[in-house]
């Protein structure tokens, strides 16, 4: 028999008369602040289920359905959700940190303020997501699709955004200090504030792109790879604290 408990007063949250909770169905429950460290959720039908400040520290959820579930202030750390579909979910100050979400459908969830440093979040799909104040410092987010999302005062210092998407992602106030975007779909996106020292724009495709309020612009590298696919609009604060700094190209980019 599978018991769940809560993590402080031990209450029983839930009994089930089968041995693992693979697979198991568990729409819609109320498991808030389960005790469930290493637990093995892998596939599991967790649509709906309040899982708040539960703890789910390294626990497997690989391929689990976790769409408008609540995980808020949980935590998940070094846990395994690779291919879980978490669309429409809140995942809000959650710890996930070096968790792995590969391929993970995170549509629309709302991530904010969420722990996911050291994650390994490669090809995960996020459009439309909220990842205000999310730590991302040193992800391993390569080929992440971050279409239309909410970066907003995001922490990525050191990440790889390698051949991500952003397009028509807001980024005002993230700090992109030494992350890795080459080869990154930057079309319509808008760095408002960003800081991009030693950020790295090789190969990352330009189109309609804003940048405003971004005196370190001129601090980032690859600035001569970048693909203009059309115009990019930059401030006169941000021209000004990068004159005589930005390539040629960037500058005729400005003027189209």
């Amino acid at each position: 028999m599978s018991e769940i408990r809560h993590r402080q007063t031990g209450a029983v949250l839930l009994s089930d008369s089968s041995k693992s909770l693979s697979q198991a169905d568990l729409r819609g429950r109320n498991l808030f602040g389960a005790a469930l460290p290493g637990v093995d959720l892998r596939g599991a039908d967790l649509r709906g289920t309040d899982l708040c400040d539960a703890n789910l520290e390294k626990g497997r959820f690989d391929g689990a359905y976790l769409a408008n579930a609540t995980l808020n202030v949980a935590d998940l750390s070094g846990g395994t959700l690779d291919r879980v579909d978490a669309s429409f979910a809140r995942i809000l100050a959650t710890r996930l940190h070096a968790a792995s979400l590969r391929a993970a459908n995170l549509e629309r969830a709302s991530l904010i303020w969420a722990d996911l440093s050291s994650a390994d979040l490669r090809d995960s799909r996020c459009e439309k997501a909220d990842l205000t104040g999310a730590n991302l410092v040193s992800a391993n987010a390569a080929g992440i699709d971050l279409n239309q999302a909410n970066l907003r005062d995001l922490r990525a210092a050191g990440a790889s955004l390698r051949g991500a998407t952003l397009a028509g992602a807001s980024l005002m106030g993230a700090d992109l200090s030494g992350a890795d975007l080459s080869g990154a779909d930057l079309g319509r996106a808008l760095f408002h504030g960003t800081t991009l020292t030693g950020t790295n724009l090789a190969g990352a495709l330009i189109s309609h792109t804003v940048f405003a309020w971004c005196p370190t612009l001129a601090h980032a590298v690859g600035l001569d790879l970048v693909n203009f696919n059309g115009p990019v609009a930059i401030d006169a604060a941000t021209l000004h604290a990068c004159r005589g700094r930005l390539p040629k190209a960037w500058q005729e980019a400005a003027k189209a």
